[in-house]
């Protein structure tokens, strides 16, 4: 071992962020690999397909009202059709906002490399949140740049209020996380 520490910080060292980047780029080919066999599931086709309906936003808008789940999903992926209108923008929304909340974790997180290459191989980092095309890595990357933005910004409230309304619009779930983190602004 020669004094060589096994622990590298993303922050520290060149080399580190090296490190780092090459575990994101593992994960996202070991992503890409199961996001190409995985058949979509009826309720992630439903997604897609309430995004889709009504003439213009707001009609879309009126019609996911009461399906339980907040716009912002639904917004990204009518936004994403209407660049690409293939039925494919489903998962490629899926694994753009993974991707983002995944490389914002590797590069500016404090922990340590071996930490981080644990939650990569995790089944939310792997599957849960990054190949099921559901709105859940949405809340991912929000939190990490809430975690990221909150130190610099939590004095001009702005930025983490976008944040946190941002938040509060991805699932039922999370709008749980916004009042326990809007307590925790509110101490702070």
């Amino acid at each position: 071992m020669n004094g060589t520490r096994w622990v590298y910080s993303t922050a520290g060292t060149a080399h580190g962020r090296v490190i780092a980047l090459v575990l994101f780029a593992s994960w996202l080919g070991f992503v890409l690999f199961i996001a190409w066999n995985h058949v979509v599931w009826r309720d992630e086709v439903r997604a897609l397909s309430l995004a889709l309906q009504g003439e213009n936003v707001f009609a879309m808008l009126k019609g996911i009202h009461g399906e339980g789940h907040p716009a912002v999903w639904y917004l990204l992926l009518r936004g994403a059709h209407a660049l690409v209108s293939r039925p494919e923008i489903l998962q490629i929304v899926a694994l753009i906002v993974a991707s983002a909340a995944i490389l914002l974790l590797v590069l500016r997180s404090p922990f340590s490399l071996p930490l981080i290459a644990l939650i990569l191989v995790g089944p939310f980092a792997i599957f849960e949140y990054s190949v099921m095309a559901r709105n859940y890595g949405i809340s991912m990357l929000l939190l990490f740049l809430l975690a990221t933005f909150y130190e610099r910004h939590r004095d001009r409230g702005f930025l983490i209020g976008a944040l946190l309304f941002l938040l509060a619009n991805c699932n039922a779930h999370s709008v749980l996380l916004v009042g326990a983190f809007l307590l925790f602004w509110l101490v702070d």
